[in-house]
């Protein structure tokens, strides 16, 4: 069953990101993976770097089944970080052009 809030609407606007995410495949395995590529300029100009180093910090602890897995990330001119593949696009995309509601708040309705 869907979700619906109570409150302010969902607004649908363009988010302008530091990064990109690419397939990956590595040569000598076969093994796909997504690395998302950061441009450090953006970062920092932007006031981004806590919140990116929050993220990889946040991703390298984590272990569950619903959660992208983090293999590793490397410090070059762009920012690397490697994560399981999950194919079939963003998530945002699939929330914005759905038709499930989903709720940000405590004033859901169940």
């Amino acid at each position: 069953p869907s979700r619906v809030c109570s409150g302010a609407p969902w607004v649908r606007q363009p988010v302008r990101s530091f990064a990109k995410v690419y397939h990956a495949q590595f040569k000598r395995t076969g093994a796909n993976f997504a690395i998302k590529v950061m441009d450090q300029e953006f970062i920092k100009r932007h006031k981004k770097v806590p919140f990116v180093v929050m993220e990889r910090q946040v991703m390298s602890k984590l272990s569950h089944p619903n959660i992208v897995k983090f293999y590793c990330s490397f410090k070059v001119d762009p920012l690397y970080m490697v994560m399981e593949l999950c194919r079939g696009g963003e998530l945002l995309h699939f929330i914005w052009y759905s038709n499930v509601n989903l709720c940000m708040s405590s004033t859901c309705i169940r």
